[in-house]
């Protein structure tokens, strides 16, 4: 399992000691592995401002950890409505979808956050991945041949650009035979 923290440091607005302090420890505690004393501080700083994009977003991999895909569900659509420009959230909340099984929730996620970061390669390897369940293999293919140009050492996109060749091949030669 993955996880990351957003660095509140980095919040435009300036958070007061109290709630900044109450952030800080539950980024701690995040970091720790202490989740459930992490959603509770994390529910508290959303309750004392809840414009806080990092609080939604970091008690969403919470949740993400704990595997209860709803909450963090729900946690990354507030994290983003409040922070369109939040690609590690659109990211991960895109990872969910996939994993539910909703491909095209996925590719909507991962094309906003290859606008945000055109230089994300696991997005494009993720949006690739999804291409390949629904089946839409050129898009697949584009999508691989990004990540490997982004990242020339990751192994897996390889080994699934080879599957989506296959793929083709095997459809190629069924159009071929009727």
């Amino acid at each position: 399992p993955w996880i990351f923290v957003i660095d509140s440091g980095a919040l435009e607005v300036p958070v007061p000691l109290d709630r900044e302090a109450t952030l800080r420890q539950a980024e701690k505690l995040l970091r720790q592995g202490k989740l459930d004393g992490a959603i509770a501080e994390f529910t508290r700083a959303i309750e004392l401002r809840p414009d806080l994009a990092p609080a939604f977003a970091n008690r969403a991999a919470a949740y993400v950890r704990q595997r209860d895909h709803q909450r963090a569900i729900s946690d990354f659509d507030p994290a983003i409505e409040l922070n369109p420009a939040d690609a590690a959230s659109l990211l991960a909340r895109a990872s969910i979808h996939a994993t539910q099984g909703h491909a095209r929730r996925s590719i909507a996620d991962l094309d906003r956050a290859v606008k945000i970061d055109p230089q994300l390669s696991v997005a494009y390897f993720k949006r690739g991945n999804a291409h390949l369940d629904l089946g839409e293999l050129d898009r697949a293919l584009s999508d691989y041949d990004k990540a490997i140009e982004l990242d020339p050492r990751d192994a897996v996109a390889y080994f699934n650009r080879s599957l989506a060749h296959e793929r083709a091949d095997a459809r190629e030669e069924l159009v071929d035979l009727g």
